[in-house]
């Protein structure tokens, strides 16, 4: 009997010590899962947190990719956009790195149609491809694949895809990433998101930008067209004077539309065909700053309200509104004021005759370290002089420097 005893504790013993061994191995299990999903979460609040750097309107996502290369799941990322060949890859697989993945001449484009045409089958939803799926890229890695799929989807539209290349045997037993790979998934989307409510909104601004200037156009037909001649030649001067992408487009916008104040000016003074009374130009010279009360409720053409408020300074010290001299004067204004002259000596007005390109380069350079930047003055004159001799379309054929020195028929 005492022998049965010992058998039967033995037997409990042993059972006891297999459980323990299990719940061992099944907490090992779950401060591994718990330890990867504290990776994850930190890695998808990191994608979250990202923000899309300030500036030009470009598609940026490489931190975020690096990101998930470093703290993901093993493998291969690839990016696909708007059915474009996979232009975004990083990671790496045992035999194989991306860089040289990417190299290998494969058939780019069906792979990614592949791709997106499973996840069309599936909206919303990740897609996963047994080895043997893509049996191309499984050549020109050397190994099976496991593929995972996201899609990038923008509003109502799949718009691409990210796909992570797994080797099989690093993959078993283990997660293939699916909530990483829909966060850096979303991340994009959410990009692409701003890049196209970017430009969505800078087309509503410039559609609007166009009616302001064409009812500017409409009050005063002596000037109509003068506000892009402006821009047109106020932009060559600030590349010839080497401004940056930014500097431009503010210079940019500021020139189209520095006479916008000119909207709120009567019509009886602005088209007047006789000479203005003092009072008269008084309220002529307001219309800097009423363009500016225009603009100024249209944030993304903050940048361009220095151009249009003091186009009119003068460099000595004597225009309006604020009286600024020389350099204090912005950039941008002391070139639109130099613009601005050219087109108005050489335009058809209500009393004063068009005159050539030349005169009116001759009166820029005797006026220059009076009313104008004389720098400015020696681009324009080089900006005009090359496109008369380029025979420029945005010169009127009128606008010539002939031998004579009078206006072509």
């Amino acid at each position: 009997m005492g022998r049965c005893v010992e058998e039967e504790l033995t037997r409990e013993l042993t059972q006891a010590l297999a459980a323990l061994r299990a719940a061992e191995r099944r907490c090992t299990h779950l401060e591994e899962q718990l330890a990867g999903r504290g990776r994850e979460s930190d890695l998808l609040l990191r994608l979250l947190r990202e923000r899309s750097p300030e500036g030009p309107d470009q598609l940026s996502f490489e931190t975020a990719l690096s990101a998930v290369v470093e703290q993901g799941p093993p493998g291969i990322i690839l990016v696909n956009i708007l059915g474009a060949e996979m232009h975004r890859a990083a990671g790496s697989l045992p035999k194989i790195s991306a860089d040289a993945l990417l190299a290998q001449a494969l058939p780019w484009e069906e792979i990614g149609l592949h791709l997106l045409s499973a996840l069309l089958e599936k909206p919303g939803s990740t897609v996963h491809l047994a080895p043997g799926g893509l049996p191309e890229l499984e050549q020109a890695c050397g190994q099976p694949l496991a593929i995972h799929c996201a899609p990038i989807d923008v509003g109502r539209r799949t718009l691409g895809f990210v796909a992570l290349l797994t080797a099989v045997d690093a993959s078993a037993g283990t997660l293939p990433g699916d909530n990483i790979l829909c966060g850096l998934a979303h991340h994009i989307a959410l990009r692409l998101g701003e890049v196209q409510l970017r430009s969505e909104l800078q087309g509503f601004v410039f559609s609007t930008v166009k009616s302001l200037v064409a009812a500017v156009d409409a009050k005063d037909p002596y000037t109509r067209g003068h506000s892009e001649r402006v821009h047109y030649l106020a932009l060559r001067t600030g590349e010839q004077l080497g401004l940056g992408a930014e500097e431009l487009r503010s210079l940019s916008w500021a020139a189209l539309l520095h006479d916008i104040g000119k909207i709120a000016i009567p019509n009886a003074i602005l088209c007047k065909p006789a000479k203005l009374t003092s009072e008269e130009w008084d309220i002529i010279r307001t219309h800097p700053d009423r363009g500016c009360r225009v603009i100024e409720p249209i944030p993304q053409l903050a940048d361009s309200l220095p151009g249009i408020r003091h186009h009119h300074e003068r460099w000595d010290g004597t225009g309006y509104p604020a009286g600024l001299a020389q350099e204090s004067i912005p950039l941008q204004a002391r070139i639109i004021a130099a613009a601005d002259a050219f087109d108005a000596i050489t335009s058809e007005r209500a009393y004063v005759n068009a005159s050539t390109c030349e005169k009116a380069l001759e009166i820029l350079d005797t006026n220059a370290c009076a009313q104008f930047d004389p720098a400015i003055v020696v681009v324009v004159r080089s900006v005009v002089e090359h496109e008369v001799a380029q025979h420029s379309l945005a010169f009127q054929p009128q606008r010539d420097l002939g031998p004579t020195g009078r206006r072509a028929a």
